[in-house]
């Protein structure tokens, strides 16, 4: 995959010019069979088997060569995850490409489309920028377990036994790190570790399934949200500066923004905006009681 599309994902479904000679020669050719004298039945039958063999050749010759392609009008379209609504669709059959914005658009105003729910991580990887305010950013906090210790607010003892048994049955992927969403709720897999590492009784872990985080609704005990936030509060509070000073440096630099920014003051603003939405997320989670 060396180039990535804003409005499809997934490999070029083929040429729609060698799509439409085919039909046209097929059409063709059951008209001049049915002009000679052919059972209609038959010559209906005989397009139809090949229109869907062709069809599904094409699908499967697509899925095999793996062409990426960029529309190039559809992908001039800019990313706003309120957009989710606003669709681009590619016809079958002559290849043109429309956009179909979900709510009315007034006159001079842009229309966006959303490149489907992803975080400022994923955002930045692939196409160079971050949202403010992302409602799909998440904070992804790899050393939890660390900071879940400073908390105390489970014994150094439990925590250890309680993490050694849930990695016996099977949970060590899900301990691998804590993700927490851009309302600073935890993400469900997360969810669900807390509730088993601070489960009261034992006998009550189960073997880690991929179904385990969409089982029923997480009630996660008062301790347990309660560590949240101070694992939260010890993450916000190690990093190197505040989240009031972004937050002030973001609306200087919106304040004060160039009119036509250098590539490094476009970069170091990308960055700030980036980290400021992380800790934004952090802030929320602290809140967790």
């Amino acid at each position: 995959e060396c180039v990535r599309s804003r409005s499809f994902m997934g490999p070029n479904a083929g040429d729609p010019g060698r799509r439409n000679f085919r039909q046209v020669a097929l059409l063709g050719l059951a008209a001049a069979s049915l002009y000679q004298g052919a059972d209609p039945g038959k010559v209906i039958g005989g397009v139809a088997v090949a229109t869907i063999f062709g069809v599904v050749a094409d699908v499967l010759a697509s899925q095999k060569r793996r062409q990426y392609v960029l529309p190039a009008y559809a992908d001039m379209a800019n990313h706003r995850s309120q957009a989710a609504d606003t669709k681009a669709d590619i016809n079958f059959w002559s290849g043109d490409v429309t956009v179909f914005a979900g709510s009315k658009v007034p006159n001079g105003e842009e229309v966006f489309v959303s490149y489907g729910p992803k975080s400022n991580d994923a955002l930045l990887q692939f196409y160079g920028f971050v949202e403010d305010n992302n409602p799909n950013d998440v904070y992804v906090m790899t050393d939890f377990l660390t900071r879940l210790r400073e908390t105390k607010t489970i014994s150094d003892g439990k925590l250890e036994d309680r993490v050694r048994k849930l990695k016996e049955l099977g949970w060590e992927g899900a301990l691998g790190s804590l993700m927490i969403r851009a309302d600073g709720s935890l993400s469900p897999t997360s969810a669900k570790t807390m509730e088993a590492i601070f489960a009261s009784d034992e006998s009550s872990l189960v073997p880690w399934t991929e179904s385990t985080s969409s089982e029923k609704k997480t009630n996660l005990p008062k301790v347990a949200r309660s560590a949240v936030g101070m694992v939260a509060a010890a993450e916000l509070g190690q990093l190197p500066t505040t989240i009031q000073d972004d937050e002030n440096s973001l609306e200087s630099w919106k304040g004060s923004r160039p009119e036509n920014p250098t590539r490094q003051e476009q970069w170091e603003a990308t960055a700030l905006l980036f980290r400021t939405n992380k800790k934004r997320i952090l802030q929320k989670a602290t809140l967790m009681n």
